[in-house]
């Protein structure tokens, strides 16, 4: 139940108190008993088995990335797209909570940021053979097309919900029928691997948290739990298989390394949106040309 109104205090004596919240006391037998003791071991395990680390990066943020030409979101996406990329020698399926709060009781859309554009981002990080100049180029078509995919999926244009929705339509329409086969599309090889998010990811933008985070939701994905802040991007990084400190290690060289390409093409505009944007009271300065640890 629900209390609809107020309560004043000079009106307790006559209040309801079946509209109050009480506590509930269960009645459990042996068998009952034992499963949650059961699942109690379980859970215990997985959590010590599950590993996570926090990278807080501070030698640039949003401001920069702004100044570049830069969606912040979208370029930490392909930030950890191409580290798990290095790392695993494969481009993910990577998914990104997308709000959509455009539509009455809208909640999230799957957005996906293995696109085309973003897998000859991955390939070209490490080419010797390419120019700055043109790995950045190719950088923000990979970080446009993510935007655009994610400003679709916010409008209710996304893919993952609307093929879940229709097969939940269909188990319904054939509850009990064994002998009907699903439509193909759901038994495809493609399907399939959407269903499982190697990696996954979220930004949260709330300025009262230091750092938040979330375990992976595949046994051998990575969970991703982001913050970008002007002067400096929170990661927090769990997994059971792959490891925490080789990923944190291999995104913060990539995001040096991203940093050294925008500095070597547009140093002096950097200082510049430095000097424009100076940090807040209380919060460090990434410094145009410090060393990077």
């Amino acid at each position: 139940h629900v209390q609809s109104k107020r309560v004043d205090p000079e009106d307790l004596e006559n209040l309801d108190l079946h509209l109050l919240p009480r506590k509930l006391n269960f009645v459990l037998d042996d068998k009952v008993k034992k499963k949650l003791s059961e699942c109690s071991i379980q859970v215990s395990k997985n959590i010590k088995s599950l590993h996570s680390l926090v990278l807080d990066y501070d030698v640039f943020g949003s401001t920069l990335m702004k100044g570049n030409g830069f969606s912040p979101d979208a370029f930490v996406q392909m930030a950890m797209l191409c580290t798990f990329y290095n790392i695993q020698g494969f481009i993910p399926n990577q998914y990104e909570a997308v709000m959509t709060k455009a539509f009455k009781n809208g909640r999230t859309e799957a957005g996906r940021a293995a696109t085309l554009a973003a897998l000859d981002w991955c390939r070209a990080f490490n080419d010797t053979d390419l120019e700055d100049s043109k790995k950045l180029e190719l950088l923000k078509v990979a970080a446009k097309a993510h935007s655009l995919m994610t400003r679709r999926c916010a409008m209710g244009q996304g893919v993952d919900r609307h093929l879940y929705a229709l097969k939940c339509i269909w188990q319904k329409q054939h509850e009990g029928v064994a002998s009907v086969k699903p439509p193909a599309i759901f038994d495809t090889p493609g399907y399939k691997k959407l269903g499982v998010s190697l990696m996954s990811t979220s930004n949260c933008g709330n300025a009262a948290l230091r750092c938040f985070g979330f375990g992976p939701v595949a046994e051998e994905g990575v969970g991703i739990g982001y913050m970008i802040r002007e002067y400096g991007i929170n990661f927090s990084i769990t997994s059971w298989v792959v490891s925490p400190e080789k990923f944190r290690e291999e995104l913060s060289i990539y995001l040096n390394q991203v940093y050294y390409m925008m500095y070597g093409q547009h140093g002096e505009n950097m200082e510049k949106t430095l000097s424009e944007n100076p940090p807040k009271k209380n919060k460090k300065k990434a410094l145009v040309g410090e060393t990077l640890r």
